[in-house]
């Protein structure tokens, strides 16, 4: 079976976590770059705004960001809880074969 680089990638992610489970700080790392780059385009925004002399636009990216922030970090923790479940039911030598075959 042909799986893609995301599939692939996915994978990779789940072995390494049944070697050794996922912590929050682990997944909100691996979701750095892209929390830096909307906080960036939040900020852009938010200066935009205050040069234009729109404080609720000032606020509306601050909210944007925060919004951001609260759903990485509550989909980290939802992983969190489901991983122990998905771990038990995963078939890990048939996602290794998978793995050794798409190289």
């Amino acid at each position: 079976m042909a799986i893609s680089k995301l599939q692939r990638r996915s994978l990779q992610m789940y072995v390494r976590f049944h070697d050794t489970p996922p912590t929050l700080t682990t997944l909100m790392r691996r979701s750095l770059p892209r929390v830096a780059l909307i906080a960036a385009l939040c900020s852009l925004g938010a200066t935009l705004y205050y040069w234009m002399d729109f404080v609720q636009g000032v606020g509306f990216m601050l909210g944007v960001f925060v919004g951001v922030l609260t759903m990485v970090v509550g989909q980290g923790r939802v992983f969190l809880k489901l991983w122990p479940v998905f771990s038990q039911v995963m078939d890990w030598a048939r996602i290794q074969a998978l793995l050794a075959e798409s190289k």
